[in-house]
C-alpha cells in the first residue's frame, strides 16, 4: 500500500494494523506503524491506540506512555479506550 499513489487514507491502514493486532502479531504492527511513519502518513488517535496495545502487550509499558506523550505533542486528545488500554497494560505487567 505503501507504493500506491495517491497514498490510501490513514484508516485503511489502521484497520490492517488492526486487523494484524488481532492476530498477536505485535511487533509486526509495531513495525508496519513506524514504517508508516517513515512515510509521512500521519497517526490517528485509533492507530495510535492500537499501538498503545501492542506495547502493553509485549510488557512495554515505558514505550506505550511514550507515545502517550505523543499524543500530547501532537495536539491529539486522547479518548477512554486510550486510557482504558493503559491501565489494561498495567494490570497485565503485574
Amino acid at each position: 500500500m505503501l507504493q500506491m499513489r495517491p497514498l490510501p487514507s490513514v484508516v485503511r491502514f489502521t484497520k490492517i494494523l488492526g486487523q494484524v493486532a488481532k492476530l498477536k502479531h505485535y511487533s509486526a504492527v509495531i513495525s508496519l506503524y513506524n514504517q508508516m511513519g517513515a512515510s509521512g502518513i500521519g497517526p490517528a488517535v485509533y492507530a495510535l491506540n492500537i499501538f498503545i496495545n501492542c506495547y502493553c502487550h509485549l510488557n512495554q509499558m515505558g514505550f506505550s506512555l511514550s507515545v502517550l506523550g505523543k499524543f500530547f505533542k501532537l495536539g491529539l486528545e486522547p479518548n477512554v479506550f486510550t486510557f482504558n488500554t493503559l491501565i489494561n497494560g498495567f494490570l497485565l505487567e503485574n
